[in-house]
């Protein structure tokens, strides 16, 4: 099982799908070995928030995909399953 990869720095070096744990809430951010201060930053009040606890998204790039979802999770078919904290 793998970490997945869903972008790039500007200078190519590649980021990772994962979340952390802040101010009472869970939030999306990147995740890569040469981020400062922990690994993990996501952004919040206009700033680059760090953390050095975090969760990175593993499994099969090949059967991962983004979902517009409009509505909430009940708004889902079958066809999908979210990934859940």
């Amino acid at each position: 099982m793998h970490a997945l990869s869903e972008g790039r720095e500007s200078d190519g070096q590649p980021l990772f799908i994962a979340y952390g744990e802040f101010k009472g809430g869970l939030h999306p951010g990147k995740a890569a070995p040469h981020l400062a201060d922990g690994g993990f930053a996501l952004g919040w009040g206009g700033r680059a928030q760090r953390l050095n606890e975090y969760y990175v998204l593993c499994g099969d790039m090949n059967r991962a995909k983004w979902v517009d979802v409009q509505g909430g999770p009940a708004r889902l078919d079958g066809s999908v399953r979210p990934v859940e904290a």
